[in-house]
């Protein structure tokens, strides 16, 4: 079999890659024709049976995390009072000039509060992998410091979803850091910030304890007995 020539391979190469880029558009047209249909059906069988129509579509995928981030819009709108938290979000987000900031659970990955800035699904996704990867380093060691030592009072055997204090930052290799601040045993604030922010620590402690006493007022319950008199 005869080698093609310098140019012809240059040519070669540059044909590959757009026949593929033309599959990828049909599939693109395909999918956006697709999603177009669905609402429209969906549309015309609320009108038809008298009902309003206010839906609201969020695209996803099985191969991302893009299902999570649908899920979180619908708790943003479901609890009006996230929204008062995402505001006060932003005021740390200005304060520690922070480039984005979401508030995640920590079993499903959700987020309930984020600042004003879109929600980019990379950002999204490496949020993500950062909480799976601290909780597994933290069950690795706290299972080695069960074994050194007992617990001297009622509650102190505790797993890292009930550590309130926990703290984590990963410096990255693009001059950001990110970095993770327990609120609850299920919450979260996690946080990308760049190295030179990063480098007041102090101001971004002092938002941060603020911040989390705000998100722990707003989501209190009070368990007070009401006391009825007849």
């Amino acid at each position: 079999m005869s080698k093609l020539p310098g140019d012809a391979r240059v040519r070669s190469s540059i044909v590959r890659p757009s026949r593929t880029s033309h599959t990828h558009a049909q599939w693109c047209t395909l999918h956006k024709r697709t999603q177009l249909d669905t609402k429209r059906t969906l549309a015309e069988e609320l009108l038809s049976a008298g009902y309003p129509n206010h839906l609201t579509f969020h695209t996803t995928s099985m191969l991302d995390h893009t299902v999570l981030e649908a899920f979180s819009r619908v708790i943003q709108h479901i609890f009006p009072k996230l929204l008062d938290l995402g505001r006060v979000l932003d005021n740390l987000v200005a304060t520690c000039s922070i480039e984005k900031a979401l508030v995640l659970d920590l079993l499903t990955k959700m987020y309930f509060v984020t600042d004003s800035s879109p929600v980019d699904i990379q950002i999204y996704e490496l949020f993500c992998n950062m909480v799976e990867a601290v909780v597994d380093i933290s069950d690795i060691y706290e299972a080695k410091e069960r074994k050194k030592k007992q617990p001297t009072h009622i509650g102190a055997n505790h797993e890292f979803a009930n550590d309130d204090d926990t703290k984590c930052s990963i410096f990255l290799n693009n001059n950001y850091t990110l970095i993770l601040r327990q609120i609850t045993s299920s919450l979260m604030l996690v946080a990308l910030i760049h190295k030179r922010s990063f480098q007041k620590v102090s101001l971004l402690e002092y938002n941060c304890k603020c911040f989390k006493e705000k998100v722990l007022q707003a989501i209190q319950v009070d368990t007070t007995p009401q006391i009825r008199f007849s």
